[in-house]
């Protein structure tokens, strides 16, 4: 099998996967944000911009793979730490996703089912789409960002007589500096892109901003998804909610008829789905990057098989999720800012070596 795919069905990918953690962290697991999502958002945007455009650069100034600057950069060790530690983090990561499909494949049945069925039986479908590649998750996820404009439009009009507008106010929200700490660890889900990179083939022609497009996409529909979501359903102030309530919430859409219900069910399974098979597939390509002679096949199946145990124990709940949120951005995206500069001042002293 193959961890490689073609750029434009990578970047099909890396949006979704932005997409969803973005949506999934501030909508489901910090919904006290209220309408201070935006700020989150924004400082998310701001924060994570630079980043984008040096891994951009970085991507379209050598003719190699990812990984191998990474390696040349970092040394072999400190690569491989690092791809051991965003391992972890991306298994678990899989893990979270699965609990909530869990979530919102009990609400499709309108009962409770067990978890071991719902949540194995997830992790056995992805583990088997990521057996046939990349590519295919990628193309599934193009398919996916066709679709999903025309189903937002369709609920936005749908539901636009309905619409409170006045409970967008107050803008800031109420509590400024929670938004701007959220805003600090939504960094860590945008810095997902860098992975994507590990997997991208040399352009080898003209920067096509390729991260940047991620980055930018995602935050749009995370801030439409959350304006359609803010003006359809009322805040509850200082409300503890699990993240059972909350996703039945965002799946009900406040005010809409059943009829639409259906709509915004269908756009976060798949979402999830591909996110959490994106998950896994990073996974494994890390794991292939850490222990070369480990078969690509077997690289999936040890990640599913801790993806599974991390579920079932419980350890991917919400709470461990949001006290691990803050930490992202230091795993994922510190490394990938330090191979940035050490490949720039690699070149630049080649440059002057060479007069």
């Amino acid at each position: 099998m193959s961890f490689i795919a073609e750029r434009k069905s990578l970047i099909a990918l890396g949006m979704v996967a932005v997409t969803s953690r973005l949506i999934y962290s501030a909508l489901v697991d910090m919904p006290q944000l209220g309408n201070g999502i935006w700020i989150a958002l924004g400082v998310a945007l701001i924060l994570c911009l630079p980043l984008s455009l040096l891994l951009d650069w970085l991507g379209h100034s050598f003719n190699a793979p990812a990984h191998q600057v990474l390696e040349q950069a970092l040394g072999t060790v400190t690569s491989r730490v690092w791809y051991i530690a965003a391992f972890a983090l991306m298994v678990w990561d899989a893990a979270c996703d699965g609990r909530m499909l869990n979530c919102i494949s009990s609400y499709f049945a309108l009962s409770a089912r067990s978890l071991v069925v719902l949540f194995g039986l997830t992790v056995v479908v992805v583990a088997v789409g990521c057996l046939r590649g990349m590519q295919t998750i990628s193309d599934v996820a193009q398919v996916w960002l066709r679709f999903v404009p025309l189903l937002l439009l369709m609920i936005i009009i749908a539901l636009f007589s309905r619409a409170q507008f006045g409970w967008l106010f107050p803008l800031l929200g109420g509590e400024l500096p929670n938004s701007l700490m959220t805003g600090f660890s939504l960094v860590g889900h945008c810095a997902l892109i860098s992975l994507c990179c590990l997997s991208a083939n040399p352009p080898g022609e003209k920067n096509d901003f390729m991260t940047t497009k991620i980055l930018v996409f995602s935050i749009l529909l995370c801030a439409l998804v959350a304006l359609l979501a803010r003006v359809m359903s009322p805040h509850l102030v200082n409300v503890e909610t699990t993240r059972v309530m909350a996703i039945e919430r965002l799946l009900a859409n406040g005010r809409a008829p059943m009829t639409l219900q259906l709509f915004t069910m269908i756009i976060s399974y798949s979402n999830l789905l591909l996110t959490c098979s994106f998950d896994l597939l990073m996974s494994a390509h890390l794991l292939k990057l850490t222990l070369p002679p480990l078969p690509g096949w077997a690289c999936v199946a040890v990640s599913g098989a801790i993806c599974l145990t991390l579920g079932l124990m419980g350890w991917a709940e919400q709470y461990a999720a949001l006290f691990l949120n803050t930490y992202r951005y230091f795993v994922l995206a510190l490394p990938a800012i330090v191979l940035c500069c050490a490949a720039l001042i690699k070149q630049k002293r080649r440059r002057m070596a060479h007069g």
